[in-house]
């Protein structure tokens, strides 16, 4: 986190816009996993396979697809090598699943199947989505506190949603595990006060907190949120938290 300048009170700047352009360090996500189903699992459909050589405990058809999907997420969260997974917001169908690893490790995908002993004709690919980070690449964050990701990560990872996550560019080569120091879109970073529970990424201020009237001055704490922001953002939270927290915003130009 950011050194303060001063004391900390209210929406105090952090970072300045000391030059003409703020600079500030992230830690380069894990690469993607991409598991893509051919058709629906249906009944008599049992899901296996193996990620970094450890298997999932088998996923059997459960009342629909899309609960049979919910149950193999489950189970690769379940995995120690991965950090997080969920169903794809580019696939309707709700056929592909991604999720990534924990620092340099690759993922290596082996032995996927789905084993069918009914009617069943899904079949199951696997493949890996990197996340190096070139030297004037753009950015944009994880959703988890300084994790950062690359342009063809972040469309895996969040869908049509990456331009207003795009929060700087890279100014050097970093691979996952490694720090790497970004140019920012924002030109100042705050402290805020929370009124409910938000992660890292496209934030718009709804209110101000704790407002204090001095003598021709007022001052409080900015309360941002970032449930669906697709106008007026205010720029990006760098931490997550919840109600009451103090976080750090880095303010649009």
């Amino acid at each position: 986190m950011p050194e303060s300048l001063g004391s900390v009170t209210k929406s105090i700047f952090l970072v300045g816009p000391e030059s003409h352009k703020l600079a500030l360090e992230f830690s380069v996500a894990g690469h993607l996993g991409k598991l893509v189903f051919s058709a629906d699992v249906v009944a008599d459909d049992t899901i296996s396979g193996k990620v970094g050589g450890i298997a999932i405990t088998p996923v059997a058809y459960s009342s629909s697809h899309d609960a049979t999907m919910a149950l193999l997420v489950t189970a690769l969260k379940a995995l120690t090598a991965v950090t997080d997974a969920k169903i794809s917001p580019l696939d309707s169908t709700n056929r592909t699943i991604v999720f990534y690893l924990d620092n340099q490790v690759t993922p290596v995908l082996a032995d996927w199947l789905v084993a069918s002993t009914g009617a069943g004709t899904a079949v199951v690919s696997s493949s890996t989505v990197l996340n190096d980070i070139l030297q004037g690449m753009p950015i944009a964050q994880l959703g988890e506190d300084e994790l950062i990701l690359g342009p063809v990560a972040t469309l895996a990872w969040w869908g049509a949603t990456v331009t207003p996550r795009v929060i700087g560019v890279s100014m050097h080569y970093g691979i996952p595990g490694q720090f790497i120091t970004a140019f920012m879109k924002g030109y100042t970073v705050i402290y805020c006060k929370l009124a409910t529970t938000v992660i890292p990424g496209p934030a718009k201020v709804v209110a101000v907190e704790d407002v204090v009237t001095t003598p021709g001055y007022e001052f409080g704490y900015l309360n941002p949120e970032n449930t669906a922001v697709t106008t007026n953002q205010a720029g990006w939270l760098l931490d997550s938290g919840d109600d009451n927290d103090i976080v750090r915003l880095l303010l649009l130009y």
